[in-house]
This record gives structure tokens, sequence and C-alpha cells, in this order.
């Protein structure tokens, strides 16, 4: 678990190289990329996470609906955690 964005994300990862981010939609779980990241794991850094409110990730008290720009913010925050996220220039 990582505190990110006023939230806990659980998030996976596996191997080495160049960082890819899995997100599942809806209301899916990092798990159902379980034998994904691991495929690419051979060549890759596979972050795979749980996001807000969904799985194993918490509910903010008060957070009742999320948004693009809050997911967003949220996958961001975690690769900057995870010091994955790529320099801007």
């Amino acid at each position: 678990m990582l505190e990110v964005n006023g939230t806990e994300l659980y998030h996976e990862v596996r191997g080495a190289g160049p960082p890819v981010l899995l997100i599942m939609g809806a209301t899916g779980d990092a798990g159902h990329f379980e034998r994904l990241a691991e495929l690419l794991a051979d060549e890759f850094t596979v972050v795979s996470y749980d996001r807000r409110g969904n799985g194993r990730s918490h509910r903010p008290p008060g957070w009742a609906a999320t948004s693009p720009e809050e997911q967003a913010d949220d996958a961001t925050a975690l690769l900057e955690a995870l010091d994955l996220a790529r320099s801007r220039g």
C-alpha cells in the first residue's frame, strides 16, 4: 500500500526495465493482470494497482465517485512515489 493523493492504493511491482503501468477499468483489480504482468516482467518494470475505491485500495472518507482527472492524478502520483515517473522536459 502507498498513500497518494489522500488515499491508500494497493499495488504490485514486478520485473525490471522500462516501466509499464496496467490500469484495470470498471470495478476490476490488479489481480486481473497477474498473468500478463508475469509475462511482461521479463523485460519491463510492471506496475498494476487497484484504483481508488476498488479492490484492496481504500475509499477515502466522504469519497463517492471519481473522475478521469482524479484517476490520472492517482496513477501519476503512484508512479512518482515508486520513482518510476518519466521526467518531463
